[in-house]
């Protein structure tokens, strides 16, 4: 299933086209404005289906070989085509690695030649190390779950009880380790900082935890909405209660003993290690770019190679001895993490498990995660009563946008269709299937959301439409392989799934009848949009072409009347106050300007000229709003002239300046705090 939200995207998510949907996924393909930055992080984390299926899957039988003989026949044209260099692959069962295999380059050397020339390095799956984004939250999650099981934390107990900073909340529900770990503490998208621009920049955790500190716009427990900040809070709390460094606790008590020697959080990659790391590339086509660090590290630093993740995938399988976590604490950890006291409905949907993303497809319980930085991308998958696992990791964006997502639902969705294909019969939807559809029919906003700041335009302009279709309910922006819209049958009441079920959208209704959530993914519920939304966003866009027309006329009126000595004939009053306008509009459009540079620096570094930057869009705004205030003196006294022309010019670009104020306003354009 593909989600196309057109607008913004994970640090580097893909909007473009998601699918499947589950945390830290996607793309981002160079520089965005400021709205296309906001909805990539605000799906960074979903694991799409691209536009262009992948090869046909047959039956097969889950051993050695076949599963060799399916990876070699699909995944070297599948990178060709996607223009990405390099794949690793892994796939687990019964307690034992059934292969690992690489695939492409983690290198592409150069194509001089003589002494300078360097060869292309090969993928090595046992050695070569890939970043793996956001699947750095399952073993900070294990971290945690360990503490629970010595009972040195509580999954119910407020974490304020183990932090020495005070952490400014909004509700009286305390904020909980169970909260943190699926993703429901209530806090909006923290986005300042994800990508530092040197080892230097990156804070340390307490440093990140303390000045990137967002709001709490959510009470915890309510409202699943994807959050790297909360896992970073995890992190400090592994620190805080087992007295270790962050690093030292993981190596020493997760990635060691599960056999994932060679993985490592740290960052950059320390002496020799460096050597083994595959190369993140934007395509095949493009050079390599460095390092990618991340800010919050614990919530996506891990560099991994294909057998680490076999080992790990492995300790998470073995239910009875895993050298992690007792059974007990397994199950705890690959079960629901809140239920319909907490969700409602939602419950009734797919789910955050403590630490994984849970889906049923072809009739399996299948946990995962997903994750992305900028140009390195992997995901994985384990099938708890099956006793399998399968992991990707790629180091290049492709030559789509939609490319790694192609790559990663080839190998997890073909794998799942090949060994365990559906034998269920399709759904049959309920006889009042349509009247419930058409009350969810509507426009909605991602959960994962900046409400406080400048970020609150994102949720402006990334609404999601959800349409009915009689019985079904679409989403135009999840489609299938083929870019359709997938149909969503009700099953039970308020419960839509698709044919094979992997998909369910559950929705909460209040008592007055009104939706309140669509539980869409595990991490990404559905919020309904304001009904004035569309409204402010409208004349957002009119207002923009009305002030430009009346700057490009400023300067053709002026030459036109002088050609035909016809200067325009105005008091000096008038003429001042349509000069002010016609500033105004200029500063307001230079503000747009400077919002999309800061949309650039938004995903990059953020450094010393971040807040500059966005300090002179805020007062470019402000400046251009106030263009009101002339704008509105002087058709007032164009009207009161009977000026018929120019009065209703002047009336138009007051209202102009009157709807740019609103979405100003509205957006958070003109809010102080930086705390982005």
């Amino acid at each position: 299933m593909a989600l196309a939200v057109t607008g913004a995207s994970s640090y580097a998510s893909s909007m473009p086209k998601t699918a499947d949907v589950r945390p830290a996924h996607g793309a981002v393909r160079g520089p965005a404005a400021l709205l296309t930055v906001m909805v990539l992080v605000t799906l960074l984390a979903l694991l799409p289906d691209g536009a262009r299926a992948a090869p046909p899957q047959g039956a097969g039988e889950l051993e050695k070989q076949d599963v060799e003989a399916w990876l070699d026949g699909m995944l070297p044209a599948l990178l060709e085509r996607e223009a990405i260099p390099g794949a690793s692959v892994s796939v687990v069962h019964d307690g034992e690695v059934l292969t690992e295999r690489g695939y492409g380059f983690a290198d592409l050397g150069t194509d001089s030649t003589g002494p300078q020339a360097v060869p292309p390095v090969p993928v090595d799956p046992h050695t070569t190390l890939f970043r793996v984004g956001s699947i750095s939250k399952v073993p900070v999650a294990t971290a945690a779950m360990q503490l629970v099981e010595r009972g040195q934390l509580e999954l119910d107990e407020p974490i304020a009880d183990h932090l020495d900073f005070e952490l400014e909340t909004r509700f009286e529900t305390p904020i909980t380790l169970r909260h943190l770990l699926t993703h429901t503490a209530g806090f909006e998208e923290v986005i300042r900082g994800l990508f530092p621009a040197d080892e230097q920049s990156v804070p340390t955790l307490r440093e990140f935890l303390v000045e990137q500190a967002p709001e709490q716009i959510d009470e915890p427990g309510s409202t699943p909405a994807y959050s790297n900040y909360g896992y970073a809070l995890v992190g400090y709390l592994i620190e805080q209660v087992s007295g270790q460094d962050l690093h030292d606790y993981l190596r020493a008590e997760v990635l060691e003993p599960a056999g994932a020697s060679g993985a490592t959080y740290e960052q950059p990659l320390p002496g020799s290690v460096a050597e083994l790391a595959a190369r993140p590339y934007p395509s095949t086509h493009e050079d390599a770019i460095g390092f990618e660090l991340i800010g919050p590290w614990p919530a996506g630093s891990m560099s991994a190679s294909a057998s680490d993740m076999s080992a790990f995938m492995l300790a998470h399988l073995d239910q009875e001895d895993s050298p992690l976590l007792a059974e007990q604490s397994l199950a705890t950890m690959h079960s629901p993490g809140l239920g319909e006291a907490e969700l409602g409905n939602l419950a009734a949907g797919l789910q955050m498990t403590p630490g994984f993303f849970a889906e049923d497809r072809n009739g399996h319980r299948i946990l995962g995660h997903g994750g992305d930085i900028l140009h390195s991308h992997a995901a994985f998958q384990i099938y708890p009563e099956e006793g399998t696992g399968v992991f990707i990791g790629l180091n290049g964006s492709g030559a789509a946008a939609d490319s790694s997502t192609v790559l990663r639902n080839a190998v997890l969705h073909g794998f799942a269709d090949r060994y365990y294909p559906a034998a269920e019969e399709a759904p049959q939807p309920l006889e009042t299937s349509a009247d419930r559809a058409a009350t969810v029919a509507g426009q909605y906003m991602v959960s994962r959301r900046g409400q406080s700041t400048f970020i609150r335009l994102n949720s402006l302009i990334s609404t999601v439409s959800v349409e009915a279709d009689g019985d079904t309910l679409r989403i135009p922006a999840v489609t299938d392989s083929s870019g359709q819209p997938i149909s969503l049958v009700e099953t039970e009441p308020w419960v839509w799934q698709d044919e094979d079920g992997a998909h369910r959208v559950a929705v909460e209704v209040g008592q007055d009848g009104e939706v309140e959530m669509i539980g869409l993914l595990p991490a990404f519920t559905l919020l309904p949009a304001p009904g004035w939304t569309t409204p402010v966003l409208l004349g957002f866009l009119a207002a923009l072409v009305i002030l430009g027309v009346a700057l490009v006329a400023w300067p053709v009126r002026a030459v036109v009347g002088w050609r035909l000595s016809a200067p325009l004939l105005l008091s000096r009053r008038d003429a001042w106050l349509r000069r002010a306008s016609l500033v105004a509009a200029a500063l307001a459009l230079g503000g747009i300007a400077l919002w999309a540079v800061v949309a650039v620096s938004l995903i990059g570094a953020g450094g010393p000229s971040g807040p500059v930057m966005i300090r002179a869009a805020q007062l470019a705004t402000l400046l251009g709003a106030l263009g009101v205030v002339p704008a509105a003196w002087r058709a007032i006294r164009t009207w009161a002239g009977r000026r018929w022309l120019l009065a209703v010019m002047a009336t138009l670009i007051t209202l102009a300046f009157v709807a740019f104020t609103v979405c100003a306003v509205a957006g958070g354009l003109l809010t102080p705090d930086l705390s982005y």
